[in-house]
């Protein structure tokens, strides 16, 4: 998919109460199976191609790559949550 904004020069401070804000959402959603079954199933009518659904990955703490992973899919998942 490809991400049409513009990135925007955070602090250090921004960056780790985001990637909180991040994780604590993608846990909530893990947690919560009919939540995921109602994102999963709006992602896979507005996807392109039709039917791809992008995973809701947790960071692992000891691999920092897992943390880009993780919060790119929750960007790419963002207009699913945008028709709620």
């Amino acid at each position: 998919m490809t991400r049409t904004h513009k990135p925007v020069p955070i602090t250090n401070q921004e960056a780790a109460e985001t990637a909180e804000e991040a994780t604590d959402l993608i846990s909530w959603v893990l947690n919560h199976g009919q939540v995921r079954s109602v994102f999963n199933k709006t992602q896979a009518e507005i996807s392109v191609p039709p039917g791809k659904v992008l995973a809701f990955l947790m960071a692992n703490m000891t691999r920092w790559t897992t943390h880009l992973i993780a919060f790119d899919h929750l960007w790419c998942s963002s207009p699913t949550g945008r028709y709620f």
